[in-house]
């Protein structure tokens, strides 16, 4: 058995190919982004992101008016592995919440995620019982919640040939983004 945990925690060390793979480096903007080695990767990756969130009914377009509280969003870049050890770029639109105004743009947050206990406990049930656990992963998840207030932000940064915009134009969030205080 120690045998087979030691080779199996190598095959994950080396990769699916066995061999280490390339690091490729993760922009922190979307500048950075668009003007890499991997350029034409993170934009498919970011047209990818947009298109979904659109699918969803995410955004609807308005037109700025008065005193409306704009709150700015960046662009998150991660590089994952699919099985076979190839890279997977993934781009994701963050509101930036911590311009968020209490009473204006939020009234309570909360966070509901499974405490690390409830998993264990339910990981140690499935494997005193001999059940199988399954793990699937919901593309743009987050979005699929619903949204009270009413909450605007700018035209994600670096998108304008793709999703050209008016300069007086704003998006109105009809579901939630990651980095929202709700």
């Amino acid at each position: 058995r120690r045998v087979l945990f030691r080779s199996l925690l190598q095959e994950i060390a080396r990769g699916a190919s066995g061999q280490k793979h390339k690091e490729i480096p993760v922009p922190d903007t979307w500048q950075e982004a668009l003007s890499g080695d991997y350029a034409a990767e993170w934009l498919e990756a970011m047209v990818k992101e947009i298109e979904g969130l659109f699918a969803a009914g995410t955004f609807e377009r308005v037109q700025y008016k008065d005193r409306m509280n704009i709150l700015k969003n960046k662009w998150v870049y991660r590089v994952k592995r699919r099985p076979d050890g190839t890279p997977l770029f993934k781009a994701r639109l963050v509101i930036k919440g911590y311009s968020q105004q209490h009473g204006v743009d939020y009234f309570e947050t909360f966070a509901p995620t499974a405490r690390q206990v409830s998993v264990r406990l339910v990981l140690h049930l499935a494997a005193v019982h001999g059940l199988h656990v399954r793990v699937l992963d919901v593309e743009q998840a987050f979005v699929h919640g619903d949204l009270e207030e009413e909450i605007h932000t700018a035209p994600p940064p670096g998108l304008a040939q793709k999703f050209p915009q008016v300069p007086a134009e704003v998006w109105r969030l009809r579901r939630p983004l990651y980095g929202l205080k709700q």
